[in-house]
């Protein structure tokens, strides 16, 4: 989650400027999604506002739908989603606002040979 750092580094920056008080963050996508919540959970005084658009519910979405290593390789880590999801993720990046524009739908679990 390198990106997770980048974006805290980014809302520093902003922040500095003169006349900035609120940084918003908005993203899209499963993969930005986790990294806009890891800096939101490690600085959740830093941002005002999260929007995310094009989410995924949980990180069973990984599970639930095939999809593949290639695709979103940085959410493939050992145990991710057996420690935590993103509903925790949320709640430590309080008091920002949160928002979830769309979220991705789950695809229907692949058939086994025995259903096809």
């Amino acid at each position: 989650m390198w990106r997770g750092g980048q974006l805290i580094a980014i809302a520093r920056w902003l922040r500095s400027q003169p006349g900035v008080t609120q940084v918003r963050l908005e993203c899209t996508g499963i993969r930005n999604q986790v990294a806009t919540l890891v800096a939101a959970a490690l600085e959740p005084q830093l941002f005002s506002e999260i929007v995310i658009h094009e989410g995924m519910k949980s990180l069973g979405y990984l599970l639930e739908k095939p999809v593949g290593y290639f695709e979103v390789p940085d959410l493939f880590c050992l145990d991710l989603y057996k420690e935590f999801d993103l509903d925790q993720l949320a709640t430590l990046a309080a008091p920002a606002n949160l928002k979830t524009e769309h979220y991705v739908e789950n695809a229907a679990k692949p058939q086994t040979l025995e259903e096809r």
